[in-house]
């Protein structure tokens, strides 16, 4: 997904970002400089389930209000009941008192963990209801866009007082999503200037983060799921490698980037194959860019943007030489690579390198053709067994006949002594 410097016009408007202890890095002058930058809101994390609080959230709220930012709070829910729902909204209520943060606080139920199940609109109806009793009535969930429980999670609150989780591939500011929720986290790479760590950002559509006591609305009509179509595709074959060392790219199992309810959801997991070889398979348009299935070379099979590619351009071959010579393999100090397509490196067949002539030092060879390239000269050449392959020629002892250096034409008789 895009790397990009908060503030950055090109992306969704810059309304939010959320902060929990993850962003213990942060001090007074970097929220100082996310208000500067049009930051508007800070959404703190402060506790989860009924068994840890954030332990500086205190200074988060501190330093986003000394900045001028409005500060929602937000608790990561693990209940499977009414009663634990209770239980939890107790708790997140009681460190909201101790940290003095005020009743018109919005508060918010992060609604994503697999812990959370059971009657999930009951359950979130009673964690509602105890905040309400506590005296936090500013309600908003939030949760991933494909979220299984998504219409039951909004209709405790309205889609207009829910926020949702969606990363495309590259966010754009000409291509607002789900507007017809209450407020859209549409990135986790934003940064600030001259720091690398990412910060989750958010545009608020309707106010929720960005001002106090925004007003709840009833809607909880579900939308519509409209995924980017397949415009063009076809059967390719190259190699090459994936190159991650500016960028932060999604990996799919099963089809290109947002094609799928599956591939919705953007990743980063290419970065951690930074440099790894893969082979080209397919090549798929959408409305987001050329998209390639690749196979690595240990047999994993992925769909990734073709931009994250750094495709390998195959040596050609400059002359052709048919040949006949024999002689060995010459493996004692070198570790050959044999290829039955051609010469190394001029073909996806051949592309990646091999060490398999070392098992066959010194077989003899039938020499057929040389081919050279820019990276030297290769010889096909035929083994005892009949088999074919190519190899440089700097792997082969060729044998040295016997030059003739006179021809006398002779007529006598004799016997064998």
């Amino acid at each position: 997904m895009k790397n990009f410097t908060i503030g950055d016009s090109s992306v969704p408007r810059n309304d939010v970002v959320d902060v929990s202890d993850w962003q213990s890095w942060m001090t007074q002058n970097d929220y100082t400089q996310l208000h500067n930058l049009g930051i508007k809101g800070v959404v703190v994390k402060v506790t989860e389930g009924t068994y840890y609080t954030n332990g500086i959230a205190a200074n988060q709220i501190k330093f986003a209000r000394n900045a001028g930012m409005v500060v929602s709070a937000y608790h990561y829910a693990t209940f499977d009941s009414a009663s634990a729902a209770v239980a939890e909204a107790n708790y997140f209520a009681n460190r909201l008192d101790s940290l003095n943060v005020g009743k018109n606080v919005t508060v918010v139920a992060d609604i994503e963990s697999d812990a959370v199940s059971g009657d999930i609109a009951g359950n979130l109806k009673a964690f509602w209801q105890t905040m309400t009793q506590r005296g936090y009535q500013n309600h908003v969930a939030y949760t991933m866009r494909y979220y299984k429980h998504l219409d039951a999670l909004t209709s405790t609150t309205g889609k207009d007082r829910t926020w949702i989780a969606q990363y495309p591939y590259t966010p754009s500011a000409n291509s607002l999503w789900d507007q017809d929720f209450g407020a859209w986290q549409f990135s986790s790479t934003g940064h600030l200037p001259g720091h690398s760590q990412n910060l989750d950002v958010s545009i608020d559509y309707q106010g929720l983060f960005t001002r106090e006591n925004g007003a709840a609305s009833t809607s909880t009509a579900p939308s519509s799921v409209s995924y980017d179509p397949i415009v063009s595709q076809k059967t390719v074959s190259y190699s090459g490698s994936l190159d991650q060392s500016v960028r932060a790219d999604g990996l799919y199992a099963s089809a290109p980037f947002y094609t799928s309810a599956a591939t919705s959801v953007g990743n980063t997991a290419a970065k951690a194959y930074n440099g790894a070889h893969f082979t080209a398979l397919q090549e798929e348009t959408t409305a987001k860019g050329t998209f390639v299935q690749i196979r690595f070379n240990n047999g994993s099979v992925y769909w990734i943007d073709k931009r994250a590619l750094a495709i390998e351009q195959y040596d050609t071959v400059t002359s052709k030489t048919p040949v006949s010579y024999t002689g060995s393999l010459d493996q004692n100090s070198r570790a050959d690579g044999l290829y039955t397509a051609g010469p190394f490196f001029t073909s996806v067949a051949t592309a990646i390198g091999n060490t398999n002539a070392k098992a066959l030092n010194g077989q003899h060879f039938t020499a057929l053709e040389e081919d050279t390239t820019a990276k030297g000269t290769f010889v096909e050449i035929k083994l005892n067994d009949g088999k074919i392959y190519w190899v440089d020629k700097r792997a082969l002892a060729i044998d040295r006949y016997d030059k003739v250096i006179s021809t006398t034409a002779v007529s006598y008789t004799g016997s064998f002594d």
